[in-house]
């Protein structure tokens, strides 16, 4: 559905709000899961596509903040009030959209990370079509070629965010900007790790098999939002040591070690939840993608921090994220300010 034709529906006489959560609740229900890159991904999508067509779409308003095109956003802004702030930050930092032509690959290796802005493909319609055509439905690649240029608003907004109230590293050296770097984004994949468990595995697979989501969502559930919070920690910081080529089984040791003196309050389920959770980002992104974009761009993002600084005088300059993982006090007292931030 366009902006302009749901602004047409608008004005006609909606659903009541009994029907609508009724249709939520009946897609939710429906739902059906698979794995990123599975042989499963193109049918488990198009069957929740075709749900989600038919019964949330039709007494879907368009959200005052959704972008054209951009698919779901509508739904993710109405259901989410995490989903929401993060745009409100994002565009009151002045961010910018531009809905262009913007494939996966691309948008991971590009420097227009460095920037305030974002480039989406307003894939919806395609997105809407080739899911539910009956001429289509057997035609997984191309779905899936579509979902090749899908955004994770989300996630692009978070890493945006970050640069405008993220305290500078005082370490600028090639492995004090590595750690910088890092931290960012195991701090922007706990965000994403929030949202997925604000809305659930059921309405987080949409976003999750159609690329617009990074994080699948769990059922975890918290006493309070201090727990919440704990655990969260506790991910952000084993996602930190995945992503510092710390061995997989060594970082559940080490977490497992710390977390007795470090966050005694959580229940050691939940921890160890967390701590598998982290652990089980992408091999490619920790190998490959993550490691190349730093080395490609690191004199560049060394110039951003300059650029930042001289534009904000009375930003603080200190922040240190030691080389010894056991030394986590400044990180921890940093995401603790950005949670403030984003309403966690």
């Amino acid at each position: 559905m366009t902006k302009k034709s749901a602004r047409k529906t608008s004005r006609k006489k909606l659903p009541s709000r009994k029907s609508a959560n009724g249709g939520l609740s009946a897609f939710a229900k429906g739902i059906r899961f698979a794995s990123w890159h599975s042989k499963q991904q193109a049918e488990t999508l198009r069957k929740n596509i075709s749900l989600y067509q038919r019964l949330v779409l039709p007494g879907l308003r368009t959200h005052a903040r959704a972008l054209p095109g951009q698919a779901f956003d509508s739904f993710f802004l109405r259901e989410s009030a995490l989903f929401r702030r993060s745009r409100e930050l994002f565009l009151t930092y002045s961010g910018v959209f531009e809905s262009r032509l913007a494939s996966s690959p691309r948008s991971l290796a590009s420097a227009v990370l460095l920037e305030n802005r974002i480039q989406y493909s307003p894939t919806e319609d395609e997105l809407l079509w080739i899911a539910t055509d009956r001429n289509e439905r057997k035609n997984d690649e191309g779905l899936l070629r579509v979902v090749s240029y899908s955004t994770s608003l989300f996630h692009e907004q978070s890493h945006r965010i970050l640069w405008k109230i993220l305290p500078l590293p005082k370490d600028r050296t090639p492995s004090g900007l590595r750690r910088y770097l890092n931290f960012i984004e195991s701090l922007v994949v706990g965000i994403d790790m929030a949202l997925g468990d604000e809305l659930g595995p059921r309405l987080s697979a949409l976003g999750y098999l159609s690329g617009t989501l990074y994080d699948p969502g769990t059922y975890a559930a918290f006493a309070d939002r201090r727990e919440k919070r704990n655990y969260l920690h506790v991910a952000i910081r084993a996602t930190f040591l995945a992503l510092e080529s710390y061995a997989l089984p060594k970082v559940a040791r080490q977490m497992s070690t710390w977390l007795p003196l470090w966050i005694p309050a959580l229940p050691k389920e939940a921890a160890l939840h967390a701590i598998q959770r982290a652990l089980r980002l992408d091999d490619a992104f920790i190998e490959v993608t993550n490691p190349a974009w730093q080395k490609k761009h690191l004199k560049s993002f060394a110039e951003f921090l300059v650029s930042l600084g001289k534009r904000d005088r009375k930003r603080k300059r200190d922040f240190e994220i030691s080389p010894d993982p056991e030394n986590w006090l400044q990180p921890y007292l940093v995401i603790e300010a950005v949670f403030d931030q984003m309403g966690i």
